[in-house]
């Protein structure tokens, strides 16, 4: 256990706040990790499915534009 961890007393997030010994706490980073690692994920897949849908829409306006004039 490193000397850091070892002042932590296992309380690192109060209502209010967060404690500086959160980030020395090697659970707490493996976990901060993995929920970057989903989010980005999670943005990447939610962009991939929106973008198909806008370009259609735009592709849409286009040709309405085109058989209005």
């Amino acid at each position: 256990m490193d000397k850091q961890e070892e002042k932590c007393d296992s309380i690192c997030y109060k209502y209010d706040k967060m404690r500086p010994c959160v980030e020395w706490r090697k659970k707490i980073r493996k976990g901060e990790f993995l929920a970057t690692i989903m989010a980005a994920f999670f943005a990447i897949v939610i962009t991939t499915m929106l973008l198909p849908g806008i370009l259609m829409l735009n592709l849409a306006d286009w040709i309405y534009d085109r058989l209005r004039r």
